[in-house]
């Protein structure tokens, strides 16, 4: 996920994540995973991920992480 930087630290990155919740609860799946760019984690964890794995590589875009959060 990326934001512009006219809106970056206005809340639209976690406002989509939260109605991403809501909508894997509506339709009763239960598992979120993402890459995460090694810059992101902390952002992620805020919102209940947790990372898994070691860092690995994306050729062309850089280092990530796994992350995941289980969604009831």
């Amino acid at each position: 996920m990326a934001t512009i930087p006219d809106v970056r630290g206005q809340g639209h990155d976690r406002d989509l994540l939260h109605a991403c919740f809501d909508h894997m609860r509506a339709k009763e799946a239960s598992l979120l995973w993402c890459n995460a760019r090694v810059v992101a984690p902390d952002f992620y964890k805020h919102l209940g991920l947790q990372t898994i794995g070691p860092e690995f590589d994306i050729e062309g875009i850089g280092p990530h992480y796994v992350m995941w959060k289980a969604v009831v």
